[in-house]
């Protein structure tokens, strides 16, 4: 899995950035990574009881993560030629667009009433302090 010449000397700390195998193994090692949460995350959702939206969210991260790491393998196996690489590019955005919306959903919405007490709180404690 790791490359025989993924470190070169006289480039030092930059070999994570610069070098050509080094940052195709951490490419790799971020989809593994990714492709793990991703996974863990749909299995863990399938269990629980969840609300339609929360329910769609996460099917269309798995979705978007097939599309993603299958974009990934074309493009490498077809030595990157810029017809797959820009949709890999677009697909990354999209899958982070997908665990971005999947995080709202997941997230309780405040009332009006209670985000009004809030603000007010936070305005006469600010104005407190000056």
């Amino acid at each position: 899995m790791v490359p025989t010449d993924w470190w070169e000397e006289k480039l030092g700390w930059r070999n994570v950035f610069e070098h050509i195998p080094a940052v195709q193994l951490n490419h790799r090692l971020l989809a593994y990574s990714t492709a793990l949460v991703g996974a863990t995350t749909i299995a863990m959702a399938r269990k629980i009881p969840l609300p339609p939206r929360v329910r769609a969210a996460t099917y269309l991260v798995g979705g978007m993560l097939c599309v993603q790491i299958s974009l990934g393998v074309s493009t490498l196996w077809f030595h990157v030629p810029i017809e797959l690489a820009a949709p890999h590019q677009f697909g990354s955005v999209m899958l982070l667009s997908t665990f971005i919306w999947l995080l709202h959903t997941l997230r309780p919405a405040a009332s009006g009433y209670r985000m009004a007490q809030l603000s007010t709180t936070v305005v006469k404690n600010v104005s407190r302090r000056v």
